[in-house]
């Protein structure tokens, strides 16, 4: 094990390597005529394959010999540590030990070798999602730009979650260039992992950051910022036209929305055009979550909501339809026909259906409570809770009755929702 150790810790040492992948092989796959076996280097991409069963060889190996690590050389140490991470990206011991042995002061070089190794790390696809990663390379941040003390007085007019040491901006902002570079980074790995919370919480932080720089520490002037942030709308709606199920993406829109000063047309404007794209998806919650969020912050007028609601003929229809009282009556009323067994397309378009309906009904009932157009009552939350597709749900007997005040309080809530 010691002479892979050597081995492995050479090509790290030696290739520019910017992207890891681990795999499996087979036992009895014959070994090939290739200097860097058992590890497949791809110096042209500037990739590298680590067998998986190798791997887990070097991890027992190096944790055992990291029991003793102060008999190690700091630098050996820092190699060590470097391969149990490719195993375990969450090894809080080996993080531990390497932001003891990574000076802070004049040692700018080993600093951003420590971001290299975490872009590194979290390009592999399952290290994409490590919150100790993330948290990791934020420190590195720390360390190359100084951030200011926690003791920071916040404006009142400031929310609680930024008023967050994590938060603070730092002392030396950090230049618009190296901004976006991280953001483009960091979308990778927004990409490779689904609805990666901890990838997007970083990204909140990179933005407060370059938002939130003061005008004596900034390296960019204000129209900077401003085209900065264009960008990153521009981004934003590309990546949510692929991922509209990610919530986490929607969740730092609407953190983005909230935090960034742009005029009300083009606060407006983006709004809208996160809407056009969640709205093609009514089935998912995505879109409603977006909604109820924009309208209970007040961020737009309510009677801005229902334009924008009915603006998408899709949803718009969805409306009209439920509006039809025999529609009505008929969804709220009787279980879907479709059975859970019969998995055709009508069977599926049904599901989708229904489950869009039914979503809809939610976040209309819970708005209109929140703005007291409805009464909060426990049997229409509970029957909007458990009147969700799939049919079996819908056919079992635990189903609540849908009372004639039932159906009363919801239809004329809706009606409060149409556009005419």
């Amino acid at each position: 094990m010691e002479s892979l150790y050597s081995h492995l810790t050479h090509i790290l040492n030696t290739f520019p390597i910017s992207e890891i992948d681990i795999f499996s092989i087979p036992i009895d796959a014959p070994a090939p005529a290739d200097e860097h076996h058992p590890f497949l280097l791809f110096q042209e991409n500037h990739q590298l394959a680590i067998p998986k069963k190798v791997l887990l060889g070097l991890y027992a190996h190096l944790t055992q010999k990291l029991k003793h690590h102060h008999h190690h050389s700091p630098l050996e140490t820092l190699h060590m540590t470097r391969i149990l991470l490719i195993q375990n990206p969450d090894h809080q011991t080996a993080l531990s030990l390497r932001r003891k042995l990574i000076p802070h002061n004049d040692h700018q070089e080993l600093l951003k070798k420590e971001l290299e190794l975490t872009s590194l790390l979290l390009s592999i696809s399952s290290h994409a999602k490590s919150s100790s990663l993330w948290s990791h390379r934020r420190w590195v941040f720390h360390a190359l730009f100084h951030q200011a003390p926690a003791t920071r007085l916040c404006h009142d007019d400031e929310s609680p979650i930024l008023q967050d040491a994590i938060y603070q901006p730092h002392t030396h902002a950090i230049p618009l260039t190296q901004i976006e570079k991280e953001l483009a980074f960091n979308l990778t790995a927004c990409d490779a992992y689904p609805r990666n919370y901890y990838a997007w919480f970083h990204r909140k932080w990179i933005m407060h950051q370059l938002i939130h720089s003061t005008p004596s520490s900034a390296s960019s002037s204000d129209h900077e910022k401003e085209q900065a942030c264009d960008s990153e709308r521009t981004r934003l709606l590309h990546f949510l036209s692929l991922h509209p199920r990610d919530h986490s993406a929607t969740n730092y829109i609407s953190f983005l929305i909230t935090t960034t000063t742009i005029p009300h047309a083009t606060r407006v404007k983006f709004i809208q055009d996160v809407y056009t794209i969640l709205a093609q998806y009514p089935q998912y919650e995505t879109v409603w979550s977006f909604l109820k969020f924009i309208t209970i912050s007040r961020t737009i007028t309510i009677r801005e909501m229902v334009v924008l609601l009915n603006s998408h003929p899709d949803l718009s229809q969805l409306l009209h339809s439920l509006n039809n009282d025999d529609n009505f009556s008929m969804f709220v009323t009787h279980a879907s026909s479709a059975s859970g067994g019969h998995n055709t397309l009508a069977a599926q378009e049904l599901q989708v259906r229904e489950r869009s309906l039914i979503l809809c009904l939610r976040t209309l009932y819970f708005i209109g409570s929140h703005f007291q157009w409805a009464e909060w009552t426990d049997d229409v939350a509970l029957f909007l809770l458990l009147r969700l597709p799939p049919p079996a749900i819908l056919s079992s007997p635990d189903q609540p009755p849908f009372s004639h005040s039932l159906h009363t309080k919801l239809k004329s809530l809706l009606e409060r929702f149409i556009v005419r």
